[in-house]
């Protein structure tokens, strides 16, 4: 943890060359195969919905882009290209960014959507001003956060342009916060936290939320817009944090895993007895428990190959560290 402002990151942090490894199809989405990402699309196309649903009632955003008036939108991290669809739908033009080679491809040849297979840099789409820059689940992935946020502030229209950064987070989660804590995040991210790296890129602030729900992690949704004064010295970051406050919701992290797993249990039980159809239209997992136990067997057996791959790579990258120079 940083002591001056809280920022979680892993430590040792990977080098370039690991991250371009774990991202480009080697390690991280190594088992997906093509019959398990069209099985998965339905919850790619899902994830994206509640952020979009908030979005559009923030009078910020929906004084700009409401009622079909989105101009073009930058998607950092795309991956299966879930949300470009969805931005797609609500008449956005979407431009896509993601490192994975194949993530891409499949993008492109599904959607229709032109999507760069690479780490985005101000070469990714040089001619183009966005209206608006999306990332979901891609800051805490990224080796240096900061200078992506740069970039997207650079691509941004600077007169109405807005980004719109989705994380996990460690705070106000009564479910699975460890499980975020992995070697594929090397940062872990509050409102706070994330604020401020957004005020040293150049932007401001101007709605954030806390989301969690029953059958997924917790969330921190950010809405930014360009900040001019950050151009000025001397301009100080707009959250401050104590310290020993930090600390405690860290050593927390491990009861609220425990209480999670309980409330998740318990309201899962009655949604199953009082709404099976939306039970099951918000959880592919636990529909697999019922209707096709040997792909779920199948996908844990993934799961657990990929976290003792990730887990290698990090005692490798620690080994690296303990040799003297």
């Amino acid at each position: 943890m940083c002591r001056s402002c809280g920022l979680v990151f892993q430590n040792p942090r990977p080098t370039l060359d690991e991250t371009a490894r774990l991202y480009a199809g080697e390690v991280y989405r190594k088992e997906l195969s093509d019959a398990v990402v069209d099985e998965r699309m339905e919850y790619f196309l899902r994830r994206p919905l509640n952020a979009l649903a908030w979005l559009y009632d923030q009078p910020e955003f929906a004084e700009r882009f409401g009622h079909g008036r989105g101009g073009k939108a930058l998607d950092i991290g795309s991956g299966w290209g879930g949300a470009l669809l969805r931005l797609k739908e609500r008449g956005w033009e979407p431009y896509g960014v993601e490192p994975d080679p194949r993530c891409a491809e499949y993008a492109n040849g599904r959607f229709g959507v032109p999507t760069r297979a690479e780490f985005l840099t101000e070469a990714t789409w040089p001619d183009v001003a966005f209206s608006f820059v999306f990332s979901q689940h891609a800051f805490e992935h990224m080796l240096d956060p900061l200078a992506v946020a740069r970039v997207a502030r650079r691509l941004l229209d600077r007169e109405d342009g807005l980004l719109f950064v989705c994380v996990p987070t460690y705070r106000r989660t009564g479910t699975y916060a460890w499980s975020y804590f992995n070697t594929a995040h090397t940062y872990m991210f509050t409102h706070r936290t994330l604020g401020n790296l957004l005020a040293r890129a150049g932007f401001r602030v101007l709605r954030h939320r806390y989301f969690t729900k029953w059958d997924r992690e917790g969330e921190v949704w950010v809405l930014a817009g360009i900040d001019r004064s950050r151009g000025a010295t001397g301009v100080p970051l707009p959250y401050h944090d104590v310290r020993w406050r930090r600390q405690l919701e860290l050593a927390l992290v491990p009861l609220t895993a425990v209480a999670g797993t309980l409330w998740r249990a318990v309201f899962a039980t009655w949604l199953l007895l009082t709404r099976p159809t939306e039970f099951f239209a918000t959880s592919s997992r636990l529909k697999l428990l019922f209707t096709d136990r040997e792909l779920l067997r199948r996908k844990a057996a993934r799961k657990l190959r990929n976290a003792a791959t990730r887990f290698r790579l990090q005692f490798t990258r620690a080994k690296r560290l303990e040799r003297p120079s």
